[in-house]
């Protein structure tokens, strides 16, 4: 028996965009699936044209936003399959056979991604969004790939007994509630990659939630993502910490341009933020002074220390081992440091080096 798609879209005022999603699921060369539109009671077109695809499954009445649109949808899908696929997205041609494909050669299989295309109001792509094909929780911790490393919405694809276990999605979240839910996800299943470009999708819209709200953005992935840390082993979080801070230090280089302003300003409000209301204030105080290039002494026992073994090992990977001397030595003060360098030894063979390099240079400055 073929398998059975299903197919959620919310949906306000979106009669620019939605004829192109809706006629991009009824165009695939497959005819198992079902379209399901919730909309929150448009006072544009959208009704209008609505109305003139008989095929879809679709309601209008007032909702609290997207999310509750989403939940409304996922409530009503009687498919095997479900993508979550917004107004102004829209699927690329062959895209249920591909996962069909994938989904016959692996009976196991809840959750698969791919590719995606980002365009323009115009429909003209303005950049690939390729993800890695090794998605797990803690790739999916690491929220700063999503520009290019983490799956879009639109190119997730997940059963419906993936749905069933994991619940729905986080009403409570006006950002990140994408990425929370792909983070549940990964707790129970293991997700699977297909090298194929499924969606496209427009990012940058002026009218669209997400435009002009990077700081918002970035603080809510924080408080998605720090409360999960602990569910990594201490060798994962060292890892993040040091892809983090890598990528914050280089950027912080860089004279004043587009990357910093997005990367740096912004993250490092937003990890305050979220620091500060998960109850971490020390912690934020280590990341506003680390960023404003002050030297933090006197709260070396209160701050995480795997976050700065992390930045320690960016520091070294950056070639930067005064920095990184500086916060090693503040950190041999801690509680847990003999915890600490006997997660040394798990990390991977590269960082292990890294920090040999760094006991060397400690070793060469004490003889």
């Amino acid at each position: 028996m073929a398998i059975k798609f299903s197919v959620v879209t919310p949906s306000y005022n979106s009669s620019r965009y939605i004829d192109r999603c809706i006629e991009s699921v009824q165009s695939q060369k497959y005819s198992n699936f079902e379209h399901i539109i919730i909309d929150g009671a448009s006072t544009d077109d959208t009704i209008k044209i609505l109305k003139s695809y008989p095929h879809l499954n679709w309601l209008s009445e007032p909702d609290r936003g997207e999310i509750e649109a989403v939940n409304k949808g996922l409530k009503m899908v009687t498919g095997d399959i479900i993508v979550w696929l917004n107004t102004d997205d829209y699927l690329l041609d062959n895209t249920f056979e591909n996962i069909e494909r994938i989904l016959d050669s692996s009976a196991e299989t809840h959750v698969i991604y791919g590719h995606a295309y980002i365009v323009n109001e115009q429909d003209q792509i303005t950049h690939e969004k390729r993800v890695e094909s090794n998605i797990d929780l803690p790739k999916l911790m690491r929220w700063w790939l999503g520009n290019q490393g983490l799956p879009h919405q639109s190119s997730m694809f997940f059963s419906r007994h993936a749905l069933e276990v994991t619940g729905l999605v986080n009403q409570n979240l006006h950002f990140s509630a994408d990425l929370e839910y792909w983070i549940r996800l990964a707790r129970k299943f293991e997700f699977k990659f297909i090298n194929e470009f499924l969606s496209s999708a427009k990012l940058f819209r002026k009218d669209a939630k997400s435009y002009n709200t990077i700081s918002a953005q970035i603080a809510s992935h924080w408080r998605v993502t720090l409360p999960v840390h602990c569910e990594l082993k201490l060798s994962q979080q060292v890892s993040f910490w040091a892809d983090y801070w890598t990528l914050y230090v280089n950027n912080e280089m860089i004279s004043h341009s587009a990357t910093q302003d997005y990367f740096c300003a912004s993250s490092t409000i937003g990890i305050a933020e979220a620091l500060i209301s998960l109850g971490n204030p020390n912690e934020a105080l280590f990341h506003l002074s680390r960023s404003l290039n002050t030297k933090v002494k006197d709260c070396s026992r209160d701050i995480n220390p795997i976050m700065v073994m992390g930045m320690i090992l960016a520091f070294m990977h950056l070639e930067q081992v005064n920095e990184a001397t500086f916060y090693f030595i503040t950190l041999v003060s801690h509680p847990s440091f003999s915890e600490i360098m006997k997660v040394m030894e798990e990390l991977p063979s590269n960082d292990k080096m890294i920090v040999s390099k760094l006991f060397k240079y400690l070793r060469d400055l004490t003889t």
